[in-house]
């Protein structure tokens, strides 16, 4: 697979992130959100090889591990405002909620 825009078709794999948790946040069973699990993981596969090819051949190597270290802070950074978001909704007693706005962040974090 070689797209003309690698980073486009990244970002777009990226979506596929949030399958399982919407699956969840649906009610869906066992089987759905297994289902939903390997729509995420193609997701990740194919957004994860670009994103890295694309890193490797357009950065000089000489910037390749500071710029790879800023991708991952960028990537890891919010993860802690998106636990402290959670639990209000858990303590209200509204999961669904909740799984809504975790499918949201991990469809849009790359």
């Amino acid at each position: 697979m070689k797209p003309s825009r690698p980073l486009l078709v990244a970002s777009l794999a990226s979506f596929l992130f949030a399958a399982p948790i919407v699956a969840m946040a649906a009610g869906g069973g066992v089987v759905v959100i297994a289902a939903g699990n390997v729509v995420s993981g193609m997701g990740l596969a194919v957004a994860v090889a670009l994103w890295d090819t694309a890193t490797q051949t357009r950065v000089s190597p000489e910037y390749l591990a500071r710029v790879s270290a800023f991708d991952w802070l960028g990537s890891e950074a919010l993860r802690p405002v998106g636990y402290a978001l959670a639990v209000p909704l858990l303590d209200r007693g509204r999961a669904g909620d909740s799984l809504l706005a975790a499918s949201t962040s991990s469809a849009v974090r790359r």
